[in-house]
């Protein structure tokens, strides 16, 4: 009886394994080897991509003051029905928009120009939460995050239950939560892309480091971090 105890423990385990195993792989980028890789692709719109600048193991977005709209663009696309997405990055929302965003259509401009879209945006160093051609959530977000300090923006995106998407929005791990649904509204959750943004009308350059991305349509994990400094930035970050 024992032995069969046993057994049937091992089987479980061996059966689980492989399915733990494909849950979910990780994407990271810290910009250590100061260039984009092929992972990236820049958007422009009023820029010339020069705007975009790796130095010193951050991402900076330096527009001197234009007006112009830029960012990246992961280049493959995530399925919520599979599982969650996870996004995790560090900015200093210097400019006076700062965006996390989501779409299903692949735009080269911004996230805004292929609606519907949603974002989690540092609006002149307010937190919060922008729709566009629809999205809406059901428990608004607005918290003060300033434009001159780094942050630790976390976003968790379920698997959609029916035409809403529960999601999580953390800073700093304990400094401010938000959980709630999101009003998808025609975006399709099994081809979602995600971009890290900047509009420029005024304020200081926005910086970005430490790019973390976690889903099941990521296979294995693949990191740009070359010198470990994923894990002792934030480290540093969490300390000061």
């Amino acid at each position: 009886m024992r032995c069969r105890r046993i057994f049937s423990v091992f089987a479980l385990l061996l059966w689980c394994l492989p399915c733990g195993l494909a849950m979910a792989g990780t994407f990271l980028d810290d910009f250590s080897d100061n260039k984009l890789g092929d992972k990236w692709f820049v958007t422009k719109k009023r820029a010339t991509g020069k705007e975009i600048v790796e130095a010193d193991g951050i991402l900076k977005f330096d527009a001197k003051g234009t007006d112009v709209v830029t960012g990246i663009r992961y280049q493959e696309t995530f399925d919520l029905t599979k599982g969650s997405l996870i996004v995790e990055c560090d900015y200093i929302a210097g400019y006076q928009q700062t965006y996390i965003s989501f779409n299903s259509e692949p735009s080269d401009t911004e996230a805004w120009d292929k609606q519907p879209m949603f974002i989690f945006i540092v609006v002149n160093g307010v937190y919060q939460f922008v729709g566009g051609g629809g999205p809406t959530i059901d428990n608004p977000i607005n918290f003060n995050v300033g434009q001159e300090e780094w942050h630790h923006y976390k976003i968790e995106l379920s698997s959609p239950s029916g035409k809403k998407v529960p999601f999580k929005a953390t800073i700093d791990k304990d400094k401010f939560d938000s959980a709630g649904k999101i009003d998808i509204d025609g975006i399709d959750t099994a081809k979602i892309y995600v971009y890290f943004e900047v509009w420029t009308a005024s304020g200081k350059p926005t910086s970005l480091d430490n790019v973390s991305l976690t889903s099941p349509s990521i296979v294995g994990n693949s990191a740009v971090d070359r010198y470990g400094k994923l894990a002792t930035v934030w480290g540093v970050l969490k300390r000061s």
